[in-house]
């Protein structure tokens, strides 16, 4: 698949900010962090970018930093691209461990998905500890269904854990950029 916004041998979660906010649900709220990738690479003291061999979810891929850069000239903020590849199946993935860590708020995740089999773009909240459960899903995808959206919240413990899952049906996410929220 090409077109684009996605690179000839791969496909890419473009992601333009992520932000946490208190927005004015509370009148009191304000902007706690945000990321709008307008560097020209990912900022270290904000992330880390993941390089290892993913053995969740029965997963056969390799996070490698190589998969995770900056477009800076696309945009006036730039764009994160987190890009998943069959060479030897790899992606990108990175996380804020240890950088950033905070209790309730929305958080907005603007991103443009990928469409194929086999992928899976997701943003999720984990403890700063890395633990799991619990874990908040603010969206995840099937690339073989560009038009539907999950959120999951994660419970209990582990091998017991449950969950409660909503959907969304919605436009085609790989159409463009789209903002997905989460309310904590």
């Amino acid at each position: 698949m090409k077109s684009e916004n996605s690179p000839t041998n791969g496909f890419a979660v473009l992601i333009t900010a992520l932000v946490l906010m208190a927005t004015p649900v509370h009148a009191d709220w304000a902007l706690k962090w945000s990321d709008e990738f307008n560097g020209n690479s990912v900022d270290t003291a904000k992330w880390n970018v993941e390089n290892w061999a993913s053995s969740r979810n029965n997963e056969l891929q390799f996070y490698a930093p190589s998969d995770v850069y900056l477009e800076p000239a696309r945009t006036p903020s730039g764009w994160l691209t987190l890009r998943s590849q069959k060479r030897s199946y790899t992606s990108g993935a990175i996380n804020s461990k240890n950088k950033f860590t905070f209790t309730y708020g929305r958080i907005y995740v603007r991103a443009r998905l990928p469409i194929g089999q086999g992928i899976w773009p997701a943003a999720w909240l984990l403890p700063q500890d890395g633990t799991w459960p619990p874990k908040l899903d603010i969206m995840e995808n099937l690339g073989n269904a560009p038009t539907k959206i999950y959120g999951t919240r994660w419970y209990g413990t582990s091998p017991n854990q449950q969950r409660d899952t909503g959907t969304f049906s919605g436009p085609n996410f790989n159409s463009g950029f789209h903002t997905f929220t989460l309310l904590w």
